[in-house]
């Protein structure tokens, strides 16, 4: 399997997972042999990317206002993501809360990019 095949499932996983239909679920019994392994049950919904995301990068604008080298905004945005996972989407779960913060993170520096690659673009094209 090549790697674009591969990121298209990805991509498909996530598009039905965010409607809400799960293509692939971890599950927490033990049905391997000679295996102890919980897997957490990680409940996501298309609620989490209109919210958080959007709202780690806004936080991370703010911090903007305040003298801090622009090497660390990634390393701020994943803690605020880590902060609204395990504190408020998915409280009383750590596993789920740190999963999840990882990609409340990530997804939010992976938004600011990209819009400000596409900002950048039309500016440039219209001077």
């Amino acid at each position: 399997m090549n790697i674009h095949m591969l990121l298209v499932i990805n991509f498909l996983c996530i598009f039905f997972e965010n409607l809400g239909i799960v293509l692939i679920s971890f599950s927490n019994n033990n049905d391997m042999k000679g295996s102890n392994m919980q897997f957490p049950d990680i409940q996501t919904n298309f609620w989490d990317a209109i919210t958080a995301v959007p709202l780690v990068v806004i936080i991370t604008q703010i911090f903007k206002v305040f003298p801090i080298k622009k090497k660390y905004f990634p390393s701020i945005a994943s803690t605020i993501g880590f902060i609204i996972s395990i504190f408020i989407s998915h409280r009383g779960d750590l596993p789920a809360g740190l999963f999840m913060g990882a990609f409340y993170g990530a997804a939010a520096v992976g938004l600011y990019s990209s819009l400000k690659t596409v900002w950048l673009a039309y500016r440039n094209k219209h001077k």
